[in-house]
């Protein structure tokens, strides 16, 4: 990877640092913006970069500094019946890349983005249901249907800037 590889890796991992720990609580489960940044990440950098930032992101929480949702951090923020959304990341990460590869249109960033989405709530409910012994549908009521209308305009906003910032990127990187 070269030097602007990994500062283009570092600004989405502080833009997940920002936004992760503002959140609003829904329940149990928190409302923030970090989805959207993963999302915008996963399009704009690529399954590389984008996955280094998350995992960059994901090792700092661990360390103990609190960067995620509500300011927290620290292992025991994993290995909570939330983690399962935090680890999650990495995958949603990855899908949105894969789909964005060739996107062009925004539907095709909305179609990436929603797929991500699921993977989010399907690892993050089963972790929860896992954690907290709740059936699962009794775990999605809780972790997903609060969220799903967020969800769509953050999938939307996300797939807007993504579309326009990505050729941008492109460009930028053929210069430097």
């Amino acid at each position: 990877m070269k030097i602007k590889d990994l500062v283009f890796a570092a600004i989405f991992t502080s833009l997940l640092c920002i936004a992760a720990p503002i959140c609003i609580p829904v329940g149990p489960v928190p409302l923030s913006l970090t989805t959207f940044v993963v999302f915008v990440s996963g399009a704009v950098l690529g399954a590389k970069k984008a996955s280094l930032s998350i995992l960059v992101y994901i090792l700092l929480g661990i360390a103990g500094l609190p960067v995620f949702s509500g300011f927290s951090g620290g292992l025991q923020r994993i290995i909570s019946p939330l983690g399962g959304f935090i680890i999650s990341y990495i995958p949603c990460v990855l899908t949105v890349a894969y789909f964005t590869k060739d996107a062009i249109k925004i539907r095709g960033y909305i179609f990436a983005m929603s797929c991500a989405a699921l993977v989010c709530y399907l690892i993050g409910t089963l972790w929860f249901a896992m954690f907290t012994n709740l059936e699962f549908f009794d775990a999605v009521l809780i972790c997903v249907l609060p969220f799903v209308i967020a969800d769509i305009l953050k999938i939307i906003s996300a797939a807007v800037i993504s579309s326009k910032l990505k050729p941008f990127l492109k460009g930028l990187n053929k210069e430097l």
